[in-house]
């Protein structure tokens, strides 16, 4: 296209395919005019081309003649023809990809509000133990910052309680032998509150049954313990 006024000098079948404009529609008129671009995506287009002499990988929206929208990845450069400056480019079309991307974004915000909004916390792992996700309440549950915690994989067994750490350090072997463990035990906050938790955990396996990584469900039972030993310590006393 002319690069001054934006005149279609020629167009391929694939471009007419994709946005459903005749040849005698595109050449000799302009992307605005036929409103495949707006003006305003043009001028960005031709200012990218200006400033650095190419256009590489640019995305841009376009309107298909029935009105449906194009997402496309332009790459291009000034070359002179009969005279004239003009814009050479080529355009890949990623509106499945970036659908997917959109589609890959709400589900992922979705999670995260749930995540966010139940009182138990998510985490999971690699084999070795390094986590690879750890939800907001275990910033809750801990008292530590989530970064602190994802940064030191045994920070889990350094707070737990010394009467207690045997028996946590005992579940990751049954999680690796049986594929799953749960077990109740007592954490340490930094101000020196402590914590009741339930941790239910397993074992994922791939497609081919492969061990894949370990995830889990954490849960603050403080208030329940404290409930139960007050139930007990009435029915001693009755």
């Amino acid at each position: 296209s002319d690069i001054a006024d934006g005149t279609y000098l020629d167009v391929n079948p694939q471009v007419l395919s994709a946005t459903g404009f005749s040849r005698e529609e595109m050449v000799g008129h302009t992307a605005a005019e036929i409103g495949l671009v707006t003006k305003e995506e043009r001028a960005r287009l031709v200012e990218e081309a200006r400033s650095h002499g190419r256009i590489m990988n640019f995305e841009m929206n376009f309107h298909t003649k029935d009105g449906r929208l194009l997402h496309g990845l332009v790459s291009g450069e000034q070359v002179t023809i009969e005279g004239r400056p003009c814009l050479l480019t080529v355009t890949a079309d990623i509106t499945d990809r970036k659908r997917d991307e959109e589609a890959l974004r709400d589900s992922e915000e979705r999670l995260r509000f749930v995540l966010e909004s139940v009182q138990d916390a998510v985490w999971s792992a690699d084999l070795s133990g390094q986590f690879e996700f750890l939800s907001p309440v275990m910033a809750h549950i801990y008292g530590r910052p989530l970064s602190e915690m994802m940064a030191n994989p045994s920070f889990w067994i350094e707070v737990t309680h010394s009467e207690d750490k045997a028996k946590a350090q005992a579940s990751n072997d049954a999680l690796l032998r049986d594929g799953h463990a749960e077990l109740e035990y007592r954490i340490i906050l930094p101000d020196g509150t402590i914590r009741w938790i339930s941790d239910r955990k397993t074992v994922l396996l791939d497609s081919h049954g492969k061990p894949l990584r370990i995830a889990g469900i954490l849960s603050d039972i403080t208030e329940r313990k404290r409930a139960e030993k007050a139930l007990l310590l009435i029915s001693k006393a009755v």
